[in-house]
């Protein structure tokens, strides 16, 4: 019974309080279950729920109205408790579900400020108090928290101004006492393209964790290993993402330094959030201890039967990884099976990366493809009009074009307008892009209103070669020779060279299965064949 009551719990990014409510039951349900078999406990439900909300539950979220909403949820649970004509009043939960953004403050690492414990003591005892406090005697216990509240930040921060949520100082009397006993959550998922004016707090906040492409959620995941005490559970469920991109790649590294990794549930494209495409995963680790157990890897099929159960799926579905699998930067996340073929194709060959001298070209970003991309017709327009047209139209080839070993054709150009472009005597190209002037002069990056947004000048040559060329997004293998010259999209990679040889491995089922298991799957089934996976693929010496 004293263990479950110093259980602390927390969820930094609360929203409505689905996931303490959550917990407040979990926590319930044990105490229950204490009470049935031991007959220790012997309090009304109502009494023990309300232990639960006033000891062992703590919630942030930057949103007011969310926090009021998460507020009323544990109110709500507690008040259906109580048996009687003269329910008391509702508890006091200013102090334990607060309004705050969780990650601009400084990291609040778990410390024993022993020459403070007792103001700390007393902070903890006063916010508990208050909790049941009504009337005056609320109002002065308020004072005092307050009161002790700017004490404990003066110094812990030695009198410094800390923006955000203030962790060390808000929950003292967990912080000092090593930390949270679980954190979960299910954190925003936010697009690093609108969060960019963050950067630099997240930046400075979070170095081990931090890349500049980086969505929001890997700062929470940060930030639940910084609250969590020694053999704390992080229980999180999130967007997949992060465990195979680019951006992930410290994370993925921090986590193994700082945890043992549990259990992984995969549920990839399955629409679990209706109308939306999260690509879920529910992540499982305990913080401190090394990585000596296999990991439980689950990736869900369907959301039939057992589901919701998750522990029913793992149990039914889980796949034994070894340790070694998440360690470091690169999680090889695959059957036992699959693994042994990933690894065998990575010890043998040369990385592609490597192969074709880091050659793998990302085409080009118009900024506005109304603009810039034309029909065959207009093409010949603008040709009749001014013959130097023909230095800046040039043939266009978007990822949907391309498929397996060809390259379907479309009568599709783009006006090549690279960055300090001589405009004299293309006034009718100019003329058409006028048309358009507003909408181009509103692009994200600063350009003259007429060029291109980047038109990766830099691999000019290599658009004007022979190359390979392949889609960003694609469920099927699809590489294919170009021999025509031809510009490419955003949404297409090529790599310059001539290689029979590279093609014939690029198209291969062996390179597609290694790819299948380390890319980045989107809805369908696609993979995403960035730079990230693609340098990795290994291509095997050619035989006489």
């Amino acid at each position: 019974l004293e263990a479950l009551r110093r259980v602390r719990v927390c969820d930094p990014a609360c929203g409505s309080g689905a996931y303490l409510l959550g917990m407040l039951h979990e926590l319930m349900d044990l105490r229950t279950c204490l009470f049935s078999s031991k007959m220790v406990d012997p309090v009304s439900a109502y009494d023990r729920k309300l232990e639960i909300i006033q000891r062992n539950v703590y919630g942030v979220d930057l949103d007011p109205f969310a926090v009021n909403i998460a507020r009323l949820r544990l109110w709500l649970s507690l008040a259906v408790e109580f048996d009687g004509d003269d329910p008391p009043p509702l508890p006091n939960l200013k102090f334990e579900i607060e309004e705050g953004d969780s990650l601009s403050a400084p990291g609040p690492e778990p410390r024993q400020a022993t020459m403070w414990a007792e103001q700390i003591r007393r902070f903890g005892e006063t916010k508990a108090k208050y909790i049941k406090a009504h009337g005056d005697i609320k109002k002065l216990l308020e004072a005092e928290v307050i009161e002790l509240k700017t004490a404990i930040a003066s110094w812990t921060h030695h009198n410094s101004d800390v923006k955000g949520f203030d962790w060390a100082v808000e929950f003292a009397e967990v912080l000092n006492d090593g930390g949270f006993d679980v954190v979960v959550a299910n954190p925003p998922y936010v697009r690093m393209e609108l969060i960019k004016s963050f950067k630099p707090v997240l930046r400075a906040n979070f170095p081990h964790v931090h890349a500049e492409r980086a969505d929001l959620l890997c700062y929470f995941y940060a930030r639940a290993i910084e609250l969590l005490r020694t053999n704390g559970m992080l229980s999180f469920i999130s967007s997949n993402k992060w465990l195979k991109a680019n951006y992930g790649a410290k994370l993925r590294s921090y986590l193994s330094k700082t945890c043992r990794v549990n259990s992984i549930t995969d549920f990839g494209d399955l629409p679990v959030f209706k109308g939306a495409s999260a690509y879920p995963m529910v992540f499982i680790a305990s913080k401190g201890q090394a990585q000596i157990t296999p990991i439980l890897f689950t990736t869900v099929k369907s959301l039939g039967p057992p589901y919701p159960n998750i522990l029913a799926i793992i149990e039914g579905g889980h796949e034994p990884l070894p340790p070694a699998r998440v360690s470091g930067e690169n999680w090889l996340l695959a059957s036992s099976g699959m693994s042994s073929i990933v690894e065998q194709m990575e010890s043998v060959g040369v990385p592609l990366k490597e192969y074709v001298e880091n050659k793998l070209y990302r085409g080009i970003v118009t900024g506005l493809n109304d603009a810039f991309v034309i029909d065959g017709e207009t093409r010949a327009e603008l040709l009749r009009a001014c013959p130097r047209s023909n230095k800046v139209i040039k043939r266009f080839i978007a990822g949907r074009d391309v498929r397996k070993w060809r390259i379907d054709e479309s009568d599709r150009w783009v006006l090549y307008m690279y960055h300090g472009i001589d405009t004299s005597g293309l006034g009718p190209i100019l003329q058409h892009l006028k048309d358009y002037r507003v909408p181009l002069q509103k692009r994200a990056t600063v350009q003259e209103w007429y060029e291109l947004q980047q038109p990766q000048a830099a691999y000019l040559s290599a658009f004007e070669s022979s190359k390979i060329v392949y889609p960003i997004i694609s469920r099927t293998p699809r590489f294919a020779f170009d021999t025509a010259s031809a510009f490419v999209n955003d949404k297409t990679f090529i790599t310059p060279t001539s290689d029979l040889f590279l093609l014939g491995v690029l198209n291969s089922s062996p390179v597609w299965s290694y790819l299948t298991n380390i890319c980045s799957k989107l809805r369908g089934g696609d993979l995403e064949l960035r730079h990230i996976y693609m340098s990795k693929v290994s291509v095997p010496s050619a035989s006489e």
